[in-house]
């Protein structure tokens, strides 16, 4: 009898041991299965979410921002301005200190009186035309950089022109010009042919550097120039100048607002003048050969030049 009352307090023993052992896995379990039933609930919830939520989510975040690199002209860039972008392009400077470019500017700009203004008499539209501050000829279009390409791009360009010799530009012609998609109209100074052939063997030698480096090319058909004076097309209702932009680049597009026209005068000049058309043939101002001793970029605000031999 006494071994028997041993054996059931032995088994006793052991239930109680294997218990909670039981009960902690059954605790175990039921964890498992309340998480698996939450889980449940939220794929649920995520599915019951209509599509155009993500689509809306999507485009908040992945559309760009509208571009603000517009001034009070309406004029806009090329390219939106992106950070770590730098634009850049060649050009030759033409002199702005010597009497006879003095003189020729004052002759271009009494063009621009009856060519841009129609003879309006009381010449109140005058100021819509604008001057250019400096005076150049472009040799490549306006292209955005990364900082990590200039010293590259800038070796390239040296080497390219390292056999180029000085030269001398002789300039001719009063031309009409329209940038690309005629928002804005040149009085500009082209070269003889002489000048122009020496100015297109450079242009065809930037473009392969740009090539290189995927940067856009010149114009198809190049015609070297330099702007004197500008002219917006567009009529932009509030009136307001913008002193601090001189329009030196024809690169530079001009956009229309809803605030915008293109007034009669303006229509009158696109019926009028083709692009390239010659205003005056020969000018009466003597103007003495501009001798070219080097060729510079510009890169933001930074310059660059090399010197010809």
């Amino acid at each position: 009898m006494n071994l028997l009352c041993q054996y059931e307090d032995e088994i006793e023993q052991d239930y109680q041991e294997i218990q909670p052992l039981q009960e902690s896995k059954e605790k175990k379990d039921d964890k498992r299965k309340r998480i698996t039933i939450e889980q449940e609930k939220v794929d649920k919830q995520d599915d019951d979410i209509p599509d155009p939520f993500f689509k809306k989510a999507k485009a908040t975040f992945t559309q760009p921002a509208p571009s603000q690199d517009r001034n009070k002209d309406e004029k806009m860039r090329q390219f939106q301005h992106v950070e770590g972008n730098f634009p850049t392009f060649i050009f030759i400077k033409i002199p702005t200190d010597r009497q006879d470019i003095i003189d020729l500017v004052q002759e271009v700009n009494t063009l621009s009186d009856s060519v841009l203004n129609n003879d309006n008499e009381d010449h109140q539209v005058n100021l819509n035309i604008k001057q250019l501050k400096d005076y150049h000829i472009s040799l490549s279009r306006t292209f955005p950089i990364r900082e990590h390409q200039i010293e590259s791009f800038s070796n390239e360009i040296k080497k390219s022109l390292s056999n180029q010799k000085k030269f001398f530009i002789q300039l001719e012609s009063c031309n009409l010009f329209y940038n690309d998609n005629q928002s804005r109209v040149f009085l500009s100074m082209l070269p003889t042919q002489s000048s122009k052939s020496t100015l297109l063997d450079i242009i065809d030698r930037i473009d392969k550097c740009c090539l290189l480096f995927k940067f856009p090319l010149f114009y198809k058909d190049p015609e070297p120039h330099f702007s004197i004076c500008w002219k917006s097309l567009i009529n932009n209702n509030n009136n307001d100048d913008d002193d601090d932009d001189d329009g030196d680049n024809e690169d530079t597009e001009t956009t229309t607002s809803t605030t915008a026209t293109t007034d009669s005068s303006s229509k009158e000049i696109l019926l009028k003048y083709k692009n390239n058309t010659t205003i005056k043939k020969k000018m009466d101002t003597i103007i003495n050969p501009i001798i070219v001793n080097r060729i510079y970029w510009l890169v933001g605000k930074r310059e660059y030049y090399i010197e010809l031999t």
